[in-house]
C-alpha cells in the first residue's frame, strides 16, 4: 500500500519541525514501510514537504497504525498541517472496477 503524505508549516516552525522529525528519524520504522522523502519546497504556506510510504500489504493494517502515531508527534509545531492519501497503483484501480493491465 501507498500512502502520501503532504505536510504544510510556517518559516517560524522550521526549528521544531526539524527536531520533531530528526527524533522520528532515530526512531526509525519497521522494515515493513519503506519511506521516500521527505521532499520540501517553499510555498504560500512556508514549508511544503512530500512524503511516500510503501507498506507491505499484508501489514497494511499495522503499518497505518504506525504511520498515524508517528504523524501524531508533529502537533506541538506550531502551524502544522498534514495531509494524507492511499494511493492506487492502475493496477490496482482497474481491479477495483473488475479489470486487468493489458
Amino acid at each position: 500500500m501507498i500512502v502520501m503524505t503532504i505536510t504544510t508549516y510556517p518559516m517560524q516552525s522550521i526549528p521544531k519541525t526539524v527536531e520533531v522529525f530528526l527524533d522520528l528519524i532515530k526512531a526509525g520504522l519497521p522494515d515493513y514501510i519503506e519511506m521516500t522523502g521527505p521532499f520540501t519546497r517553499w510555498g504560500g504556506e512556508g514549508i511544503i514537504g512530500y512524503t511516500i510510504y510503501d507498506i507491505e500489504d499484508d501489514k497494511a493494517m499495522e503499518g497505518m497504525k504506525v504511520l498515524v502515531a508517528r504523524d501524531a508527534k508533529f502537533s506541538v509545531v506550531e502551524g502544522f498541517k498534514m495531509e494524507s492519501f492511499v494511493l492506487l497503483t492502475a493496477a490496482d484501480s482497474l481491479a477495483a472496477i473488475g479489470e486487468k493491465m493489458p
